[in-house]
């Protein structure tokens, strides 16, 4: 079959059940849409609005509907009756019902035993559907995976893309680059994870002391406000009267891996403003984002390399390994913020508690990273010409030390994720804002 018919046999099954009418819209005397439509709500163009549909689907199968998202439950895909929630994401999506909305299905847990069918109705004077439209999924680590079978079928002025997916999105999984253009997050001054920035000291900054040899100026001063600074001294002169320091006496570091994103999050109240903020994996709010793109380097040589008998042997030998850290955190920037400003702080300090967790987590694996793949050694490897001892060994060298970046991004992206859970993604740190202080 092809994958033609296939999906038009598909269409028909969802659309049509032999009845002549459409499930979604009914018979053309007013007749109520097919039992299969287990769900419709319809959404008002031009609302920006929260939609959401759930129904309790069955063995049997069943179909939900919500703006232009279709989601079809083949018979057997379901092992019980779920109660099945779709909701579209108005601070993700376009201010009308457009291609690029983006809809979450939960719960996550849900593993249907067949593919569903997942279809997205695209109205041909959408602006925004590409000349090659395609449907995408979002899987743990925010990555962006394509449905399979993905097809494309028009039916007079109606079309639909098409595809089968296997499981459900992570609510709010999100690579880098969909997140910086879904919350248009923009890169803004300052540190990652404090509200100081490195800088000249004030004229009466603090001097640094050691005893007999004398004072010395600040060599440069971390600043938070005109009047809240703090003094960093030259290694021989270490101490001083403003000393770089936390409440609980621990250094205030600053953090040049990471450049500093936020994102406009325009609300009327703290509900509000968590409603409309980012989600996790559990469904709560989660403003707080932080990424990490960790990439090694290397050069890979053959030492020793001589003649034995009639071949050329040598050792493979791996050098100038770096390991590239960058760090990207995204936090919110809410409009409201000024009626509770002191609760704000408070929650934003915790906030970027959090996020440097995560941080300090990337940057001392790629430590251990580089450390890894400069420990590998390998026995001597003989070959009848020196140039294809070269090659071999080349070769060698890339493919071990790729297995090592491969089990390491595993074991990275587990740490991360059992950092979050520990921390309840930074509740247990504080960093939840108090509505019952701001309005």
């Amino acid at each position: 079959m092809s994958g033609h018919s296939k999906w038009s046999t598909i269409k028909r099954e969802i659309l049509n059940d032999n009845d002549g009418y459409i499930d979604g819209e009914g018979g053309p005397e007013g007749e109520p849409p097919d039992d299969k439509c287990l769900a419709l709500n319809e959404p008002r163009e031009g609302n920006n609005m929260s939609l959401s549909s759930s129904a309790s689907v069955s063995p049997d199968g069943g179909l939900l509907i919500l703006g232009n998202f279709w989601l079809f439950f083949p018979e057997g895909a379901l092992t019980q009756r779920s109660k099945i929630i779709l909701e579209r994401i108005p601070s993700l999506s376009p201010d009308t019902l457009s291609y690029p909305d983006i809809y979450n299905l939960s719960p996550n847990d849900v593993t249907p035993q067949k593919p569903l069918v997942m279809m997205l109705r695209m109205n041909p004077t959408d602006p925004n559907v590409p000349q090659k439209p395609w449907l995408f999924t979002e899987v743990d680590g925010g990555e962006n995976v394509p449905l399979e079978g993905v097809g494309h079928l028009e039916f007079g002025e109606t079309s639909f893309t098409m595809g089968a997916i296997s499981h459900f999105s992570k609510k709010g999984g999100t690579n880098a680059e969909d997140f910086e253009r879904r919350w248009n997050s923009r890169p803004v001054s300052g540190d990652c994870f404090s509200s100081y920035l490195q800088g000249p000291c004030p004229d009466d900054a603090a001097l640094c002391h050691a005893g007999l040899a004398g004072n010395v100026p600040c060599a440069s001063c971390l600043i938070k406000s005109p009047r809240e600074y703090c003094c960093i001294c030259p290694s021989d002169f270490p101490q001083n009267d403003l000393p770089c320091e936390d409440d609980a006496g621990n250094p205030i570091e600053l953090f040049p891996e990471c450049r500093r994103f936020e994102y406009p999050i325009s609300s009327d109240s703290c509900e509000q403003f968590l409603n409309r903020s980012p989600k996790g994996s559990d469904g709560h709010p989660k403003p707080g984002r932080t990424g990490w793109y960790i990439e090694p380097t290397w050069r890979r040589i053959a030492t020793g390399v001589e003649p034995s008998g009639r071949q050329f042997c040598g050792t493979p030998t791996i050098q100038d390994v770096r390991v590239a850290v960058e760090i990207k955190t995204h936090y919110p920037r809410w409009s409201g913020a000024s009626a509770c400003q002191t609760e704000w702080d408070r929650f934003m300090d915790k906030l970027r508690q959090h996020e440097k967790g995560h941080a300090d987590i990337a940057k001392s694996e790629g430590v251990r990273l580089k450390r890894n793949i400069e420990s590998q050694t390998w026995p001597r490897i003989c070959d009848s010409s020196r140039e294809k001892l070269n090659q071999i060994i080349e070769a060698q060298v890339d493919r071990d030390t790729g297995k090592i970046f491969q089990r390491f991004k595993e074991g990275h992206q587990s740490l991360q994720d059992t950092y979050d859970r520990q921390t309840s993604d930074g509740e247990t740190q504080g960093a939840v804002l108090d509505c019952g202080v701001c309005p």
